[in-house]
C-alpha cells in the first residue's frame, strides 16, 4: 500500500515505480491526487467552521448575560446551520 503523502510529494516517482511493475496508471494516480485536494480542502473548510461556531458560541454567552435572548435565539439559529454545514462536509470527507 502507498502512503497518500508520497503520492502527493513525488507523483512521477510513484508513476514511473508503477509503470517498472507494470501496474502503472497514470489516471489512477492523478485521480489519488484529485481526491486527496478534495478531501483536504474539506477538512480545511470543517476547520475553519468549527472555529466559527465556537466563536459564535461564545457570543450566544454573552448576549444570553447581557439578556439579549433575541439576539442570541439569532445566534443559536446561526450555530445550527453552520453544524449542518459540518455534518455535510465531513459526510463528502468519509466518502472521498
Amino acid at each position: 500500500m502507498l502512503d497518500v503523502k508520497l503520492i502527493r510529494e513525488q507523483p512521477d516517482l510513484v508513476r514511473a515505480r508503477l509503470a517498472s511493475r507494470g501496474a502503472g496508471d497514470d489516471a489512477k494516480v492523478a485521480e489519488v491526487l484529485s481526491l486527496d485536494e478534495k478531501r483536504r480542502k474539506a477538512l480545511g473548510e470543517v476547520e475553519r467552521l468549527k472555529a466559527e461556531r465556537n466563536r459564535v458560541s461564545k457570543e450566544i454567552g454573552i448576549l444570553l448575560s447581557q439578556k439579549k435572548a433575541e439576539e442570541a435565539e439569532a445566534r443559536k439559529n446561526e450555530t445550527r446551520r453552520i453544524g449542518e454545514q459540518i455534518a455535510e462536509l465531513d459526510r463528502q470527507v468519509a466518502e472521498v
